[in-house]
């Protein structure tokens, strides 16, 4: 890919309560504009698994898992790699999100 195409991607946000449909959607979202687009999937839940963490109650493993989701996705941002980054997680904290707008 040349100089000329790479550009910042756009970043699509899915946050909220758990269980509303945000996993699904931004699979849905992933197969229909992975057609057109150079797009990633950046998910809490894939990073949780990576990472080995899964006590769900546990604060500092949910702020380590954030912590990890901001470092990617500056990392992916940085790349200009992908057209589209989805980015999928609860954030049901205002500071969880702020990381991740910091970096965007």
């Amino acid at each position: 890919m040349d100089e000329i195409t790479k550009r910042e991607p756009v970043a699509i946000m899915m946050y909220g309560y758990p269980s509303t449909g945000k996993t699904t959607m931004a699979k849905l979202l992933q197969e229909s504009l992975s057609k057109k687009y150079r797009l990633t999937r950046l998910s809490t839940l894939d990073l949780r698994i990576k990472l080995n963490l899964f006590d769900l109650k546990s604060d500092e493993q949910r702020d380590i898992v954030y912590q990890h989701t901001a470092e990617e996705a500056s990392r992916l941002v940085n790349l200009k790699e992908h057209e589209i980054i989805i980015i999928d997680g609860n954030f049901n904290l205002r500071q969880r999100r702020e990381m991740l707008y910091s970096v965007l």
